[in-house]
């Protein structure tokens, strides 16, 4: 019994990790460990950034571009927070539609490998 309760624990606290890259929203920059800006235009952005809707197609390569947004903190790799100001921001984004769209510059990818 003991042997399964501890199965099921570790189970829990592996599941976020295995199952897919998953970023936080938050409303806070202290809370935040990246700052985007969303740009309107592609040729300025430093990530190609595809939302994904499934926690199951988002990969654990930040670099690709495929990030699945939860709603609790805990399950998250990390959190970020979107910034109104184009100098305040650690990376420029651009939203994709499709997700063979995504895909980030060495910038980014510096960037994201630190969080």
């Amino acid at each position: 019994m003991v042997c399964r309760i501890l199965l099921v624990l570790s189970l829990m606290t592996v599941a976020p990790i295995v199952s897919g890259q998953t970023v936080y929203l938050t409303d806070y920059d202290s809370e935040a460990d990246l700052i985007i800006y969303y740009t309107d235009y592609k040729t300025a952005a430093d990530l190609y950034l595809y939302i994904s809707p499934s926690r199951t197609e988002a990969n654990q390569n930040l670099c690709d571009g495929i990030w699945y947004v939860t709603r609790y903190k805990l399950e998250s790799t990390f959190s970020y927070r979107v910034t109104e100001y184009r100098s305040r921001a650690d990376i420029f984004v651009y939203r994709v539609s499709n997700k063979n769209q995504a895909s980030a510059n060495q910038k980014a990818c510096d960037i994201l490998s630190i969080q």
